[in-house]
């Protein structure tokens, strides 16, 4: 069993997405009652949740590592990840295509600095995903939940997607 599959097998599991109603402290008063809290993308550096603790709590994070400036796409900061309690980032496999080689490889190289645990889902995970959304490439969400179950959880509760 991989480290991975550890951190989540058998345990309670709540995934947060990037939702505004998920700011509100009335849908994560409970979030003490989990063992792994998961973000997705950019909830580390732009959700703003009213207790620091969660702010500060990220055990799992996964991230599609897009960097598209010029589209939108802010600049992701692993020093801040750091800095904000992720213990594991999960990256989705996403073939061997330039583009997102290098924005792995981005990755790699700036946490070489600060050590943060990761892997990368399985390529099986990522294409039963892509089957179950007719080919469509599918919401980093998506595969999270899809990775997370393959992981088997005691329980895995959804919030805010």
């Amino acid at each position: 069993m991989s480290k991975f599959s550890k951190l989540i097998n058998g345990k309670k599991v709540l995934l947060l997405g990037p939702a505004p109603h998920i700011l509100d402290p009335d849908n994560t008063k409970d979030f003490e009652d989990f063992d792994v809290i998961v973000k997705v993308n950019k909830m580390v550096e732009k959700a703003e949740f009213k207790n620091d603790n969660l702010n500060n709590r990220t055990d799992v994070l996964y991230h599609w590592m897009q960097i598209d400036i010029p589209n939108g796409d802010d600049p992701f900061s692993v020093e801040e990840w750091k800095n904000r309690g992720v213990k594991h980032v999960r990256m989705q496999f996403v073939g061997v295509e330039y583009h997102y080689k290098k924005n792995n490889n981005q990755f790699l190289k700036i946490n070489s600095q600060f050590k943060i645990e990761y892997s990368f889902s399985s390529i099986e995970t990522f294409s039963n995903a892509c089957n179950m959304c007719d080919g469509t490439l599918p919401s980093t969400g998506i595969l999270a939940i899809n990775d997370l179950i393959q992981q088997e959880p005691l329980s895995l509760d959804i919030r805010g997607p």
